[in-house]
């Protein structure tokens, strides 16, 4: 990949929209839980963005038109409402912050960076450009959402 951080394609094949982009049961209770279409919509683009790049978009309008479409029919909608989507406001950071919580994903820490230093070399991937967020995922997934989605539990993880 030659030190790019991964990026959306200009378009995709159906069988690609469905291997990246469908929302599984729990991933689409947990967006249900939000209000408002605009905002499920939103979230749901989160979710699956940064599962697909490994950081959340830098805005919904990065994100294809086709991924945009594909993940507003599974929610039922009938046209694209991320230009509706309060990205600037405390609502963003609340849903970042959700999805965080429900898929395990965090934040790089200095240690993480010293752990990958280690066991990579001088030559390693954890030299990264300034100013990017990059994120990390111990645990990833959604364990069948009861009340609310929690992420899953690994046996293996401390």
């Amino acid at each position: 990949m030659n030190g790019q951080y991964p990026r959306f394609k200009n378009s995709y094949f159906y069988e690609e929209l469905t291997e990246h982009f469908l929302l599984t049961t729990a991933e689409l209770e947990f967006v249900r839980s939000c209000s408002g279409n605009a905002n499920r919509q939103g979230i749901a683009i989160l979710l699956k963005g940064l599962e697909y790049l490994g950081y959340f978009p830098e805005n919904l309008q990065q994100v294809p038109p086709s991924i945009r479409s594909f993940v507003g029919k599974q929610l039922g909608l009938l046209t694209d409402l991320t230009n509706q989507y309060p990205w600037e406001s405390s609502t963003r950071e609340r849903h970042l912050a959700q999805i965080r919580e429900v898929t395990g994903w965090r934040s790089m820490t200095s240690q993480d960076k010293q752990e990958l230093d280690s066991g990579y070399g001088r030559k390693g991937p954890s030299r990264l450009p300034a100013g990017r967020n990059c994120w990390t995922v111990p645990v990833s997934g959604f364990s069948n959402c009861g009340s609310s989605c929690r992420r899953k539990q690994n046996s293996s993880v401390s």
